[in-house]
This record gives structure tokens, C-alpha cells and sequence, in this order.
């Protein structure tokens, strides 16, 4: 999910249309989540300099809103000869009443996930959300449009997108990690009224049991369709559904 704000800081960076070379590492990188791709981003935010574009996207995530977001490293490739690097992790305060053992180097919660989604869905619906929050021209309404469309093509098939019904549009980052599982986007309800929603489960085991935390984020993405679309209610649980989520 973290690769959410390095596509938003990507595009901040940019001031003319992605190369076809870039789009298809934007690809890479939030529908294949390859860590390759997301620190070539970097990278090329940084100007070259990968550390530099690492500090960028924590400062672009934070100022757009998402206080308790930061990544303090590149991402791990698991290549041979890889080196490694970081930067001082910036003060947050997340909720003191939950401690989920969060990575020192790579953080967020569902909520900033969620406002970063709305601020990309004001900017391309509206000319609000990032065209506000950045006024000189760093965001354009077309640029944002491509962001939801990028992640419009997240056909994962579970999490969020599982607890709709059939072919409805979902436009979001999912991501896993051992005990955590966390999946964030709108959601464009067949009567109109679309919805931001950011949904993000953790237990205290050294790997999730997806078959239990899978349909449990689900449910909720599903009793959210059904307060947001009355009258196309979705009111079992699908079983159509894959084992496990498809490839990118």
C-alpha cells in the first residue's frame, strides 16, 4: 500500500505525460507491487538518487495529509549483491492504543490511505484534493484520472474488490506482509454515490491465516456496499470468489 503515495509523488514530480517506459513501471509497481519498479520511481524522483526520492514521498504523503505515513528505506529486492541505506524516520502519532509492531522503516494506517485516496479522487473529480493541497500546477486533473485508472486495473479479485458485487468498478492498492493484511480505494457505486474506504487487519501470529482474515475484510468492504447501495444490496457472502488473489 505504500506504493499509493510513491504513484502520487511520481506524478508530482512529473510536468509532462508519463513515457510509455514509465507507465509500464507504474504498472509494475501498483498492479504487480514489484519492488524493482517502486524504487525505480524513487529513484527518478530523487533525480538518481533513490535515498532522496525516499524522503520526497514521505514529505509529499505527509503535506498532502497522511500525517503517519513515512518510508525510510528503498524497498527490499532480494537480489544478490543489494545494498542497503536510510533516513531518520520523521515523529508520528499513530493511535497509542493499538501497537501492531509496525516496520521502522515503511509505515501507515488505514486512515491516511484512505485520505490519500480522496485527495486523488477530489483532484480528478472535482480540481480539488491534490490540485489544492498543491496550487502551482504539480497535480492536473488528468493526471489524477490516470492514478484512479492505474489502480482501476487492480483486478485482484479478493479483499475489497471480493465484498462487491460482480463487475463493480473498484479503483485501490491492496498489500500483505506476514500479520497484516490492508487493502484501500473507491469504490463507484452503481447509484452514484462512490465511497473512499481503507481497511487494514492485523494479529498478533507470525503469518495471517488468509482463509479467516480474507473473508473477515470482505465482510466489512461488503456491509459497505450495502449502507452505500440500498437498493442493490449484496446480502450473502459471494462464492465465486477465488482461493487466493489473482496475479497482476
Amino acid at each position: 500500500t505504500m506504493k499509493v503515495p510513491i504513484m502520487i509523488d511520481f506524478y508530482r514530480s512529473l510536468d509532462r505525460e508519463p513515457t510509455q517506459d514509465e507507465a509500464f513501471i507504474l504498472a509494475n509497481s501498483l498492479l504487480c507491487s514489484r519492488n524493482s519498479s517502486s524504487n525505480l520511481l524513487m529513484q527518478f524522483i530523487g533525480g538518481g538518487n533513490v535515498l532522496a526520492g525516499v524522503a520526497s514521498v514521505t514529505q509529499t504523503a505527509q503535506y498532502s495529509g497522511a500525517r503517519n505515513t513515512y518510508i525510510a528505506a528503498r524497498f527490499i529486492e532480494g537480489v544478490a549483491g543489494e545494498t542497503f541505506g536510510a533516513i531518520a524516520a520523521p515523529r508520528t502519532e499513530p493511535n497509542p492504543n493499538f501497537n501492531t509492531e509496525p516496520d521502522p522503516f515503511n509505515q501507515t494506517t488505514a486512515e491516511d490511505l484512505g485520505t490519500l485516496y480522496s485527495m486523488i479522487y477530489d483532484c480528478a473529480n472535482q480540481g480539488s484534493g491534490l490540485m489544492v493541497a498543491y496550487p502551482d500546477g504539480e497535480f492536473t486533473q488528468t493526471e489524477c484520472r490516470q492514478m484512479l485508472e492505474l489502480t482501476s486495473a487492480n483486478d485482484l479479485q479478493r479483499l475489497l474488490q471480493g465484498g462487491l458485487p460482480e463487475g463493480v468498478r473498484i479503483s485501490h492498492k491492496n498489500g500483505w506482509l506476514d500479520a497484516v493484511v490492508g487493502d484501500a480505494g473507491v469504490v463507484y457505486s452503481t447509484n452514484g454515490r462512490n465511497y473512499v474506504i481503507s481497511v487494514f487487519l492485523w494479529e498478533d501470529v507470525d503469518f495471517q491465516d488468509f482463509e479467516r482474515l480474507w473473508p473477515l475484510l470482505e465482510g466489512v468492504s461488503r456491509a459497505t456496499w450495502n449502507y452505500f447501495n440500498p437498493e442493490d444490496q449484496l446480502f450473502q457472502p459471494r462464492t465465486d470468489l477465488p482461493r487466493t488473489a489473482q496475479d497482476c
